[in-house]
């Protein structure tokens, strides 16, 4: 069982510290340009699972959950990173520290329901998606339009059905696009 105060970010901001560091992050006014620049100093932490193995490895009575002074260290020491749930909860502990408004929403692969995170940030009156786990480099803007795009490193669509309420997200492969996870823009 999670400590719940593992989960309060206040209490992993010494975490944020050593990443600003790390990525010689400066900017202290908030924009969604200072949110890209986070995003993309952020997308060199690795998204894998190896780590995660090797924890469970050592700790077979625990689930191997990886905060962010765990993922900061181990990425400075061996360049690791983590999944999209260790580097979710780090990208909204980033946020926090800044004072961006977040939640985390849970998505479902076509593997398995709720098998995926990803942030939202609001912003401006605006909502966005931050997902460490798909390289998108800048915030994608959520829209109940039909279809947006967001021209990152890889191209991404994100597409909003009505009937359900969901948003899916797309990315493209040799023109066609393929389905990666839908959602519900609802905090967990």
């Amino acid at each position: 069982m999670i400590n719940k105060s593992f989960l309060n970010t206040k209490n992993h901001f010494t975490a944020v510290e050593h990443f600003l560091k790390i990525f010689d992050i400066n900017e202290q006014n908030t924009s969604i340009e200072h949110v890209s620049d986070i995003i993309r100093q952020f997308s060199k932490l690795p998204y894998e699972n190896l780590s995660k193995i090797l924890k469970l490895n050592k700790k077979w009575d625990n689930f191997p959950n990886r905060f962010p002074d765990e993922i900061i260290s181990d990425y400075d020491q061996f360049r690791l990173g983590g999944t999209c749930f260790s580097l979710t909860f780090f990208l909204k502990t980033i946020m926090d520290y800044y004072g961006y408004t977040t939640h985390i929403i849970m998505a479902d692969m076509k593997s398995e329901k709720n098998s995926h995170c990803a942030l939202i940030l609001k912003y401006n009156s605006n909502e966005y998606l931050l997902d460490p786990g798909y390289l998108i480099h800048k915030p994608f803007l959520v829209s109940k339009s039909p279809v947006s795009q967001n021209p990152s490193f890889i191209p991404v669509s994100l597409v909003y059905n009505k009937e359900n309420d969901k948003y899916s997200l797309f990315t493209f492969q040799n023109k066609n696009l393929k389905l990666r996870y839908s959602f519900r823009n609802i905090s967990v």
